[in-house]
This record gives structure tokens, C-alpha cells and sequence, in this order.
């Protein structure tokens, strides 16, 4: 019976008709394709590195192919004193993937905004966050100088005003897909800036709210006020080591009547609380979630100097949206001791430069790097084998989460 061809190579002193069959002939006359992968590293350059890239990460060692950069300068490393002033979404960033931040944050590599039609969204989750932080800010800040209470019967109309009127500003900025979505969307921020209404409401007879995105570290973006400080706010994190902070803080409340002086501070999400459901069962989230440990901090010696011998022992997420499931985080005090452990953890990988992939595919999710990752190697997967196997350079990572090794 005739035999089916599945390929034709050249003999030896035939001439190859195009490129694939030479390199066929080639790999039948060396007759090893160890030999054959050598010869075309060595003929292309970037195939020999890529190759060589690829068994380095598929090994049991972190090296720089990795993310094992194992230096980084002065100006990249938090503990100098000329180094990077570092916020919660920087260290947060960190803490969710190292990787990422290097690209983010060294290599200054970023994805270009760009803005994708979506039949069933209007404006994305950061455009929106903006809007309603500008909304309460003002319209907080408003209530105190004119030494009002809130109340959902004297002020709804007011702050509904508002919202409109800052809707309809991105609304011509941004038109929405149909009319349909913008009402329904509309509905939705109505819901939840009545939501945040009633809550002050509800806190006005025992809590007086008296700063409003209080900055730390640069300029605030509401009426100037002595908590701001345009300076970053240098720390001691551990023993001799310093970073330095910046933020801003959302809300900083007074408890009326307290001598001494209690304060609670507080940062608005406009999302749901998945995040902050996983820190229920881990303060730090394996070092994804530490603003509440720096605004702790910060708050506590900022008003320190403010308001002597004031205690600042709550800090809370406020989530209006009916996307979250519990409305209110909160977080005492005493989450700042072990947080700046885990918080010297972080800044020591940055300045070891250990930069791994995180060790979770989940937190690829919504990353604008995946393409930088995903094509070739599933590089979490990758991270967990390297910890799994002990490799040097990853204990910091694996102390902050353990169960690798």
C-alpha cells in the first residue's frame, strides 16, 4: 500500500527549494535538535536569548528573567533618602505584583489610556470614583462652613443638584452609549449619593467632619486646611528603616465633646468590598491591602502636631454603593504594628530588587501588563514553583505569603 508523505527534506548536496527546507536539511544532517536549537541561537541572536529566557523561567530558580533585578538605584529604593515617596496604591501595587510595579514604576512602562465603546457601561470605575469623591467633598466641606448638620430633608435637593450637574459635565465630555444606559446609571449614582447622605446624617450628633481629602505629601485638591502638608511624610517603618508617604485622605471626622481629642478617619470606594471582604480574613491581604496601616499613620502624627494628644483609633473604608455587601470596614489601631512589618517587608523586596510575578493567576484579572505575561508562560504559575522550591531571593515574598513553601 503507498505509504503517506508527512514531510521532504533535501539530501545531502541537494539544494533546498526555500528557507524551511534548508533548516530541515540541516536537522537531519546534525540529526540532534539539541544541536539544531544551539545552531539557531546562534544564527538569530533574539532566538538564542528568547530561548534562553524561556529555561531560565521554566527552572526552579528566580533569576533576572524572573524579575530578580538584583539591584536597583538610590533614586528607585524606598529606604534612601533621595528614594521614591511611596503611596498605598504604589505599595499596594507591590504587594499585589512585584512585576507589575517594576513595569509600572521603574521601567515606566504604561498602558496608553485609551477608551473602548461598551454597550452596557458608561463611565469606568476611576472616572466614576472621581466624581463622587469631588461630589462629598464639596459638598461636605460646603455644610461646614456654613455650620450645618447634614440632613437628607434639608439637603437632598442640594447635593442631587450637584450630582446632575457634575453628571451632565461628563456627559458632554463622554456621551453614553444610549439613553437607556444613562438613566439607569443615573439611578444608580442618585441611590448612592443618598446613601451617603443618610449615613452623615446618622453620624452628625456624635461625629463632626472636619477635613476633607486631607494631603499629605502634595497639594490638596479641596479648601486648604492646617491638616494639609505638601511635604512627604518621612516614617519609621522598623528599626532604621524610613520611607517616605504621601496621600490623601477622604474624610477626617472629630468626636464631639471628646477630651482628649478622638478623631476617625475615613476613605470612600465607589465599587463593591471584595477587597476588603479577603482582608476580613487577612488584615494586610498578604500585603494587596495596607492604606488603612498608612493613613493610620499618617493621620495619627499629622495631627499630632495639630491637635497634642489627640488618638486617632479607627480607620474605616466607607462603601455607599449597592455593590458592596457591608458598607463599613473598619480597623483599629492596633493593626499598625504588625502593617508596618508587613509594609518593611515590601519596601525591602523593592530595594533588594526582587521583582516576581505574583504567585496567583487572580491577580492577573484586569492587569494592563497581561500581554507582557500571558502569551508565552503563565508566569504565576511559574512564581509558585520557584517558591515551592525554596529558590534564593524569594523569602521576603514568601514569608509575606506563606504556604508556598
Amino acid at each position: 500500500s503507498a505509504l503517506k508523505m508527512h514531510s521532504f527534506a533535501a539530501g545531502t548536496g541537494a539544494v533546498p527549494i526555500g528557507l524551511s527546507d534548508w533548516w530541515l536539511q540541516q536537522a537531519c544532517s546534525l540529526g540532534r535538535s539539541e544541536d539544531l536549537a544551539a545552531v539557531v541561537g546562534e544564527c538569530y541572536g533574539w532566538l538564542g536569548r528568547g530561548m534562553a529566557a524561556g529555561l531560565a523561567r521554566r527552572s526552579g530558580l528566580f533569576t533576572e528573567f524572573d524579575g530578580n533585578v538584583g539591584f536597583v538605584a538610590d533614586n528607585h529604593n524606598p529606604a534612601s533618602q533621595v528614594g521614591p515617596v511611596l503611596s498605598a496604591s504604589r505599595l499596594q501595587m507591590f504587594g499585589k505584583c512585584p512585576l507589575h510595579y517594576f513595569f509600572e514604576n521603574v521601567l515606566r512602562v504604561r498602558r496608553p489610556d485609551e477608551h473602548l465603546p461598551d454597550p452596557e457601561t458608561w463611565l469606568d470605575a476611576a472616572t466614576l470614583g472621581r466624581l463622587m469623591h469631588n461630589l462629598f467633598c464639596h459638598f461636605m466641606d460646603g455644610l461646614r462652613e456654613r455650620g450645618e448638620k447634614a440632613s437628607v430633608a434639608n439637603h437632598w435637593s442640594e447635593l442631587e443638584d450637584a450630582l446632575m450637574k457634575a453628571v451632565e459635565e461628563q456627559r458632554e465630555l463622554l456621551p453614553p452609549p444610549s439613553d437607556h444606559l444613562y438613566l439607569e446609571m443615573v439611578r444608580e449614582y442618585k441611590e448612592m449619593a443618598r446613601t451617603f447622605l443618610h449615613e452623615m446624617e446618622t453620624r452628625a450628633d456624635e461625629w463632626e467632619p472636619l477635613y476633607f481629602e486631607g494631603a499629605i505629601g502634595m497639594r490638596s485638591k479641596a479648601r486648604p486646611s492646617v491638616f494639609d502638608c505638601e511635604m512627604p511624610m518621612r516614617v519609621e517603618l522598623v528599626d532604621d528603616l524610613h520611607v517616605a508617604l504621601r496621600g490623601q485622605i477622604d474624610r477626617i471626622d472629630k468626636k464631639v465633646g471628646a477630651a482628649p481629642s478622638e478623631y476617625e478617619i475615613w476613605d470612600y470606594k465607589t465599587g463593591g468590598d471584595w477587597v476588603y471582604r479577603q482582608a476580613d480574613k487577612d488584615c494586610y491581604w498578604q500585603g494587596r491591602l495596607v492604606q488603612h496601616v498608612l493613613y493610620l499613620m499618617m493621620a495619627k502624627q499629622n495631627l499630632a502636631m495639630i491637635d497634642p494628644g489627640a488618638s486617632v483609633p479607627r480607620f474605616g473604608f466607607y462603601l455607599p454603593s449597592s455593590k458592596a455587601k457591608k458598607a463599613h470596614h473598619l480597623y483599629g489601631e492596633d493593626i499598625v504594628e504588625k502593617g508596618c512589618d508587613v509594609l518593611a517587608k515590601l519596601v525591602s523586596m523593592i530595594g533588594d530588587g526582587a521583582f516576581p510575578a505574583t504567585d496567583e493567576t487572580n491577580d492577573c484579572k484586569f492587569c494592563d501588563h497581561h500581554l507582557s505575561c500571558a502569551p508565552l508562560w503563565n508566569v504565576a504559575e511559574q512564581t509558585a514553583f520557584k517558591m515551592a522550591e525554596g529558590a534564593a531571593g524569594l523569602e521576603v515574598f514568601c514569608r509575606l505569603r506563606p504556604g508556598k513553601k
